[in-house]
């Protein structure tokens, strides 16, 4: 089984890294009046972004547009996935995910291995493999035979987190995968996902809990005013971002 997943989850087989970018890109729902505008970003392979921007601003319609829920009002998402459909390598884990019904969570992991089974929806040694390394990846392998409604919120939100893995992706987009958290808790979880990023799988996540992102974070995402900007660890922080940290009572080093 590790060995299967050394080919998936490392670098040493790929000779280029993989990306999504956007050039010049609007988004919304109406033409009239685009939620954001002229949107020029990439993300890459090993990545580990972080989203952030006050509600309304957006963040949850970009990775809607990012993985195709919702399609760009102007402009190219230009996609180097080598597979196809793209679907079977960005794996997206909405705000909201309601599950309903007596699955178990080994059960409910199983779902994102659907996209990789034939017609029948039969499940090959590799699709057992692939969940139970996701599992044993995100430390739940212990719950396996537990009911999902019977979860806590953080067990849960680790579940999510292994389905999507469990689908093999190349990127891995997450909307506000910490909220109804308690603290230590979004420090694993937030952990556990920059963890994922090193293993050659791009990590996109927007959230509002800044105070936990800053430990990990290299790359920000911020969106304000229709716009957004992308800033490296090493550039020159804009003041919008600046005062956003402050308004959020964050003190930069």
């Amino acid at each position: 089984m590790k060995k299967h997943w050394k080919k998936i989850l490392t670098s040493e087989d790929s000779t280029e890294k993989q990306y999504i970018e956007c050039n010049n890109v609007s988004i919304g729902y109406s033409s009239i009046s685009p939620i954001l505008e002229q949107v020029n970003c990439t993300f890459s392979q090993g990545d580990f972004i972080v989203l952030l921007g006050r509600n309304g601003q957006g963040k949850s319609t970009l990775l809607k547009t990012l993985v195709s829920i919702v399609h760009p009002i102007s402009g190219v998402i230009h996609h180097t996935i080598l597979t196809h459909p793209i679907h079977k390598c960005i794996a997206y884990v909405p705000s909201t995910l309601e599950i309903f019904g007596f699955l178990t969570v080994e059960e409910y992991i199983q779902m994102g291995r659907y996209q990789h089974t034939n017609f029948l929806g039969s499940f090959s040694q590799e699709d057992t493999n692939a969940v139970k390394y996701s599992m044993e990846l995100i430390g739940i392998e212990t719950l396996s035979k537990r009911q999902f409604s019977t979860l806590s919120d953080g067990e849960k939100q680790k579940c999510h987190i292994a389905r999507a893995i469990a689908q093999e992706p190349t990127f891995l987009i997450l909307d506000e995968p910490t909220s109804h958290l308690d603290l230590p808790m979004k420090r694993v979880i937030m952990e556990l996902l920059h963890s994922i990023s090193k293993k050659n799988i791009g990590v996109l996540l927007s959230t509002h809990d800044v105070h936990t992102v800053m430990e990990v974070s290299k790359t920000i995402w911020f969106v304000e005013n229709n716009h957004l900007i992308v800033c490296n660890n090493d550039d020159e922080s804009p003041k919008q971002l600046d005062r956003f940290f402050k308004d959020s009572g964050i003190k930069k080093a």
